[in-house]
């Protein structure tokens, strides 16, 4: 079950990645509303990339 998050809390993202243009890969998470990218030579299509940290802001709602 979803639970408020908080700043400082420890979060993780799964982004799969989109398509390849030289070392830079698309990346399709499910919950952004925009397009994003990442350096990473060894990402193929359709790899899954988890992206973890601390929360830093949280959007008022």
């Amino acid at each position: 079950m979803a639970r408020e998050i908080s700043i400082g809390d420890k979060v993780a993202i799964i982004a799969t990645v989109g398509e390849r243009i030289e070392d830079r890969v698309s990346l399709h998470i499910p919950t952004a509303l925009h397009p994003y990218s990442t350096v990473d030579p060894g990402a193929k299509p359709g790899d899954r990339i988890r992206f973890e940290g601390e929360v830093v802001h949280v959007d008022e709602v």
